[in-house]
């Protein structure tokens, strides 16, 4: 039996819908994934600033060269096609010839955010910190694609990445009492720059973690509190990438609701909204 496929596709498949489908390969082993460009020109080398970020986050499953999106296998109406944006969709569609798109599945990436701080856009031409934003955007979308698509479980039951200390405030007093109701747990995923101070209007239970050394807390079971990081953590990108974060995830997910709350992007350097937006993965 062949396995469930998945293509990825951008303009290029130079950046965007490469890092989505190598990240797709690390966490849905049994699925095919390819990826594929409207533009895409297989002599042309994958630019090494996305190269050094892919090395940077440790990412190694991805395809050296682009493919055109006419050189695919030919599409079934079982696989599950991810589009960056809707013009790639539109593009796809028409290359392909395929009369009939209604009956496959070719989706926009757009459609599985949660806010319009999670849809990406082209990097092209963009520095490095908006790139990883963009990469960020795409993988977590990727993720939430696939597992909506193919009905398999995440495991955090709900996040967000608020704007600014007043949205971080009302996500807390909904999470906080969702928690209080199922006897879950919170992750503060500003694992670079942890910040208790952003819970001080709210009384909340603390136990902190290293996310260099994850492990499940013996005693989450015994009321509702906040998981938050105990040091200052470079290159959290890595962490959560990492297959040993989501089993992390996975087995504090097991026997509770699991929440999680991204600090404010207002409170962020730039070069760091990438890290949030990819705490968001497996939500």
């Amino acid at each position: 039996m062949s396995k469930p496929r998945i293509v990825t596709v951008c303009k290029y498949n130079q950046a965007r819908s490469i890092t989505s489908a190598a990240i797709l390969r690390r966490f849905f082993p049994d699925h095919e994934v390819l990826s594929a460009g409207i533009q895409a020109d297989p002599f042309q080398p994958i630019p090494s600033s996305i190269l050094q970020i892919l090395d940077e986050w440790e990412i190694t499953e991805f395809d050296e060269r682009s493919t055109k999106v006419v050189d695919l296998p030919p599409l079934l109406k079982t696989d599950l096609v991810l589009c960056a944006d809707a013009e790639v969709r539109s593009k796809l569609i028409e290359q392909l010839r395929i009369d009939d798109f209604e009956d496959y599945s070719i989706r926009i990436l757009e459609e599985f955010s949660y806010s319009s701080l999670e849809i990406p856009v082209d990097p092209v031409s963009m520095d490095e910190s908006d790139t990883k934003t963009q990469l960020a955007r795409a993988i977590i979308l990727s993720i939430r694609a696939v597992r909506g698509e193919f009905s398999i479980k995440q495991p955090i039951t709900k996040s967000s990445f608020p704007f600014d200390r007043i949205e971080h405030l009302k996500s807390q007093k909904v999470l906080l009492e969702a928690i209080h109701q199922n006897q879950g747990v919170i992750i503060d995923s500003g694992f670079s720059i942890p910040n208790e101070l952003l819970w001080q209007v709210n009384s909340t239970t603390f136990e902190q973690i290293n996310p260099n050394r994850l492990e499940v807390p013996v005693n989450t079971q015994l009321g509702s509190r906040v998981l938050i990081s105990k040091y200052e953590i470079d290159r959290t990108a890595r962490i959560f990438l990492s297959n040993k974060y989501f089993q992390w995830l996975e087995e504090l997910a097991a026997g509770q609701s699991t929440y999680l709350l991204a600090q404010p992007q207002s409170e962020l350097p730039r070069a760091r909204h990438h890290e949030a937006i990819l705490s968001l993965i497996h939500s």
